[in-house]
């Protein structure tokens, strides 16, 4: 008897597993919905101070005012440059 589940069973089981994993993102497939930007805060740090931004790394994608875009260790990081206008939460593609 237990033979007999155990036959039964396991090719069930693989069945279950592997129906899972037939989901295969196709190149260019966005799991989630696009990100609106942030703007970065205002006041900004004036070129002439030292800016002092925590050390965490939070990777965000600046956006420049020339439409380009760089990956920064943080949003405050990113801010601290003039030249960004705003930022997403995930490093840049």
């Amino acid at each position: 008897m237990i033979c007999f589940l155990r036959f039964l069973l396991a090719p069930l089981m693989a069945l279950l597993l592997l129906s899972g994993c037939n989901h295969a993102l196709q190149p260019g497939h966005q799991t989630t919905a696009p990100q609106k930007p942030a703007q970065c805060p205002q006041p900004r740090p004036e070129t002439s101070q030292q800016v002092a931004c925590p050390m965490n790394y939070r990777p965000v994608c600046a956006i420049h005012a020339d439409a380009t875009r760089s990956t920064h260790a943080n949003a405050c990081s990113a801010c601290a440059n003039p030249e960004i206008i705003g930022y997403t939460d995930e490093a840049c593609p």
